[in-house]
């Protein structure tokens, strides 16, 4: 299994508001947020030899696989967020401007891709077996999605009542994007190391040894030599 994560800012828009109190700044209302999971796109590929898959799995991960000669199967994650924010901007007396956040709506985007070798024929027990184990990777993921909401919604609660004095628009504007960039960072990082913990609990030696156990010895050397 294989997690890829990137971050991306998508629409900025900009709510302008009445004028402020002097010496006062605070969020104007209470800002609206959300959370959702975008519809997971599931693949199914067996372009990768045995070979390639190992080669790709330590291109990611030095130590992936370590203790076997191949691969047979590989799950990966690519795991994506995007943010569109409005901020509400109060100009005050003194010519500044108090920035806070109207709105925040954050979107994941899980994409997986599940690789099993080139060598293994659809249908046989060898197949069966290796896309079963993949299967219980995507199970994982599609499991940890709720998770995932939940962290960035903890996140963006922090935000609420988040407001900033600044000399223009722009500069409140780059601060509070800074600040959201952070929150979801760090939530981001809590999401990616639950997930590796749950996914490399999944590789256990005991499933490992299945493909030999219910296939046969002969039938799993002879996946891994071909």
């Amino acid at each position: 299994m294989f997690l890829r994560a990137c971050l991306a800012f998508a629409v900025l828009m900009i709510v302008l508001a009445g004028a402020a109190q002097a010496g006062t700044c605070k969020p104007d209302g209470t800002p609206a947020a959300s959370v959702q999971s975008g519809k997971p796109s599931i693949s199914y590929d067996q372009a990768l030899s045995r070979d390639g898959i190992l080669a790709f799995a330590r291109r990611n991960d030095p130590s992936a696989g370590r203790g076997y000669d191949a691969l047979l199967g590989i799950t990966d994650t690519d795991l994506k967020r995007s943010a569109r924010y409005a901020l509400a901007i109060v100009g005050d007396p003194a010519g500044g401007y108090c920035v806070s956040f109207h709105s925040i709506d954050v979107t994941l985007n899980w994409t997986i891709v599940v690789h099993v070798a080139s060598q293994l024929k659809p249908g046989s027990c060898m197949y069966r077996v290796v896309s079963e184990h993949e299967q219980g990777h995507v199970d994982i993921d599609l499991q940890t999605m709720g998770y995932g909401q939940t962290l960035m919604g903890t996140a963006l609660a922090s935000l609420k009542e988040r407001a900033v004095s600044a000399a223009t628009p722009e500069a409140g504007t780059e601060r509070l994007k800074r600040a959201l960039a952070e929150k979801l960072d760090a939530a981001f990082d809590k999401l990616d190391v639950e997930l590796k913990r749950r996914q490399k609990a999944h590789d256990t030696p005991e499933e490992y040894a299945k493909p030999a156990k219910i296939c046969g010895v002969e039938e799993n050397n002879r996946a891994l030599e071909d």
